[in-house]
């Protein structure tokens, strides 16, 4: 039987996410098990936001099998968008001195400039791999503009005002782009 390397592309970049996706669920799956007084909305908000990001990222899966011929170099590309987004969860999530998964504010902010400037690499992945994959400058563009924009802010800044209003736009930024793909 001969599998195409459409199909092999597909099946790491969906292996990545599925690893990604299983360590959130574990994250959030710990934080309803063990709920703590020291947890905080903003990290939490942002496990779930990560969630979101693997979901929307699992989608560009259908693009990668639409491709007829791959070379290496456009494999390791692609890739590389998954293990962004790994990456950016597994610095996001800690392990609690109880044995949890717990996400403490003081954590996330020791660890925000490398988890911010990791998505803000996965933005402009993300416009690479859109425009790369045939997709070219599109609505999605704009969104992912405007995320790497928040992003880098939120990677040179440690303001928790600044971080908590940058959550809530970009929960509204990430809800649009639902509403958006809904219509396409």
């Amino acid at each position: 039987m001969e599998i195409n390397n459409s199909l092999l592309v597909a099946m790491m970049f969906v292996m990545i996410l599925s690893i990604g996706i299983a360590s959130i669920l574990g994250a959030l799956a710990s934080i309803v098990q063990t709920p703590s007084r020291d947890l905080h909305w903003l990290p939490v908000a942002w496990i779930v936001l990560l969630l979101f990001s693997h979901l929307d990222l699992f989608w560009h899966t259908v693009l990668i099998v639409a491709v007829e011929d791959w070379h290496f170099t456009g494999f390791l590309y692609m890739l590389c968008g998954p293990v962004l987004l790994f990456l950016a969860a597994n610095v996001l999530v800690t392990e609690s001195t109880e044995g949890g998964s717990v996400m403490l504010l003081k954590h996330y902010l020791e660890v925000s400039p490398y988890f911010f400037a990791l998505l803000a690499l996965l933005m402009l992945w993300t416009i690479g791999a859109d425009y790369t994959l045939s997709q070219g400058i599109s609505i999605f563009t704009t969104q992912y503009l405007i995320e790497f924009l928040i992003f880098l802010t939120l990677a040179l800044r440690k303001n928790i005002k600044l971080h908590r209003l940058a959550t809530v736009l970009t929960f509204a930024v990430v809800v649009l782009t639902v509403v958006a793909r809904a219509f396409e």
